[in-house]
């Protein structure tokens, strides 16, 4: 942090650490091509690809698709940070809102939207009231459905997803995801 490579972002008792900047970014992108090199091949994800892919957290979406949609959200100004998370923008309630996401029900949660950070990407995707009712959303309207587990007793049978090619043209049309 003194050296401005990194900053802190404090969410309740936690504390995030992010990169300061693109400069950053870059020079470790430089790092990680050149030990990519020499080092061994990547382990494979220990819950599947798909798992990673995309997957409820608790209630709202997770994994690469759960990050992409956050980014497609503050991407597109439909979310502005505000005290304690996110803000729906005038644009975004009316994107939103165009999307079939129940806005009045996401406002009853203890927190409209905030941060929860992606274990798999290690980038924030949306949680609170709005991440649930965009997941639900998704859910009801088929963009994404769930796939089966791998078992009776599978504690993640529950959390796989799997996006539709109508949730992948309209989750890119709104958003820009690409699913």
């Amino acid at each position: 942090m003194e050296g401005g490579l990194v900053t802190v972002h404090p969410q309740g008792r936690h504390r995030y650490h992010r990169l300061a900047s693109e400069e950053v970014a870059a020079a470790l992108e430089t790092l990680g091509g050149l030990a990519a090199a020499m080092a061994p091949p990547p382990r494979r994800w220990p819950h599947g690809e798909a798992f990673r892919s995309a997957r409820l957290c608790y209630d709202h979406l997770a994994g690469r698709l759960g990050v992409a949609v956050h980014a497609g959200l503050t991407g597109r100004g439909w979310i502005a940070p505000a005290p304690g998370g996110w803000a729906a923008t005038p644009a975004g309630e009316a994107g939103l809102a165009a999307l079939g996401i129940d806005l009045a029900a996401a406002r009853q949660a203890r927190r409209f939207a905030c941060d929860c950070m992606d274990w798999s990407e290690r980038r924030a995707h949306l949680a609170g009231g709005l991440g649930r009712e965009i997941a639900a959303c998704c859910l009801r309207r088929h963009w994404v459905s769930r796939l089966p587990g791998e078992g009776e007793g599978d504690p993640l049978a529950r959390r796989r997803l799997a996006v539709t090619p109508e949730g992948a043209r309209r989750l890119g049309e709104a958003l820009g995801v690409a699913a």
